[in-house]
């Protein structure tokens, strides 16, 4: 396996959350959690977090589809 050292990592764009975003991201996982392994409502929750992470570092639609690895020009 591969080791980085520190001065890469601290090049990444990490971004805190801010206190609303990080108690929604927190009630959603916990739902999760609840959930008793509920697949349709663990992936409801896990596109809700999704998106407020995109919100989180302003992705544009584009850059959304990017990351979901669909091509942006369909």
């Amino acid at each position: 396996m591969a080791q980085t050292d520190i001065e890469t990592l601290e090049l990444l764009p990490i971004k805190a959350p801010t206190d609303n975003i990080q108690g929604q991201i927190i009630s959603l996982i916990d739902q999760i959690l609840e959930s008793g392994g509920n697949k349709g409502l663990v992936n409801e929750h896990q596109q809700k977090i999704d998106q407020l992470v995109y919100k989180l570092y302003g992705l544009t639609p584009e850059e959304i589809l990017v990351v979901d690895g669909k091509n942006a020009k369909n």
